[in-house]
């Protein structure tokens, strides 16, 4: 409590400034200099971001998410939610592909949270094709993400909180499915007066992934040179487990002096993946009435091979019977990719 003390008597504006001077000195070009495992985790839908106004700040939410995308960024945020916070989100994704998001944060009273989160990508229905039918053989695939998540948050003291998450994560290609279990955990500070915060992060410490499933059934003959026995045992293929994108988060956001021209919201997270180089996210949110709010942001900042970067959105804070009803908007661009847009609707109560 000391320390706490100590820290919070500093002037914000010196601990803000040296924590951007660290940010400033960190080097990216010796990222460069080691190897990134680009391509070795599995269940990479876990690296999408959620929610639309957290994506319109560049993912740089850690330290100042304040709506159920909690759940995705940090857990430990929902102790010192007031109201319930009830969030759904829909958006074609990359290559056609549909992305839904379900997620609950509920305050259970004295600083306390439950969370409830699912998260889906779906590619819909494919034609099988194979080297002697390139038309198609009649048949039909698809291939499907899942990740339902639980969520528990405490506020150990006024300005300090933690939380945790259980996910089940499955998917499937097919016929052929993978299934594990995964824990992340969060924890949120306050200080001067709830302007300054600083959260952190580690997504997806779990189990490895392994595909098991009918497609996977053959028929071997174990002598391919012998006569007379059986060529039509019934095997399997046994594929190799894989690790899930483990990622480690780190966020300060600042919250600047209220002006006539609104309030001014400014955060930058360092996050370290286990499947890549290290990256900066940058956002800015700008909310000129209390019913209103602009975002911005850059994600992706020093990764190589990224095909990341720009972010904007907004969103749009109603009263609608004693209910608050937010819509939030967002266009994330995604260079030769080209770009995705997200709306989100939020029930608050």
């Amino acid at each position: 409590m000391t320390l706490f003390k100590h820290i919070n008597s500093r002037r914000p504006s010196k601990l803000l400034v040296a924590v951007m001077l660290g940010i400033a000195a960190w080097n990216p070009g010796l990222a460069s200099d080691i190897i990134s495992k680009t391509g070795t985790t599995a269940a990479q839908f876990l690296k999408i971001g959620l929610g639309s106004r957290s994506m319109s700040m560049g993912g740089a939410v850690a330290a100042c998410v304040n709506d159920a995308s909690a759940l995705y960024w940090n857990p430990a945020a929902g102790a010192f939610f007031d109201q319930a916070s009830i969030q759904l989100e829909q958006c074609q994704w990359i290559a056609d592909m549909d992305l839904s998001f379900y997620g609950a944060v509920i305050p259970l009273g004295n600083s306390q949270s439950l969370g409830l989160g699912l998260v889906s990508l779906s590619t819909g229905d494919m034609l099988v094709r194979t080297v002697e039918k390139p038309e198609g053989t009649g048949e039909y695939f698809s291939a499907s993400d899942l990740a339902m998540t639980l969520s528990y948050a405490r506020a150990l003291t006024d300005f300090f909180s933690i939380g945790f998450n259980g996910k089940f994560i499955k998917q499937r290609i097919w016929n052929s499915h993978a299934s594990g279990i995964a824990l992340d955990f969060g924890s949120l500070y306050y200080f001067d007066n709830r302007r300054l915060r600083i959260g952190a992060t580690v997504s997806n410490f779990g189990q490895k992934l392994r595909y098991s499933g009918k497609d996977l059934l053959i028929q071997y003959d174990q002598n391919m040179g012998a006569s007379g026995d059986n060529s039509h045992i019934p095997a399997s293929l046994y594929t190799n487990a894989w690790d899930i994108p483990l990622t480690f988060r780190f966020g300060i956001a600042y919250d600047l002096p209220k002006t006539k021209l609104g309030e001014i919201t400014i955060e930058t997270d360092a996050v370290h993946p286990n499947d890549n180089h290290e990256y900066l996210n940058l956002g800015v949110e700008w909310r000129p009435w209390s019913l209103l709010a602009i975002q911005m942001g850059y994600e992706n900042l020093f990764q190589q091979d990224s095909e990341r970067g720009l972010t904007m959105g907004g969103s749009l804070d109603l009263d609608v019977g004693g209910l608050d009803l937010e819509f939030q908007y967002n266009y994330e661009d995604f260079g030769r990719l080209n770009f995705v847009q997200r709306i989100d609707l939020l029930l608050k109560f």
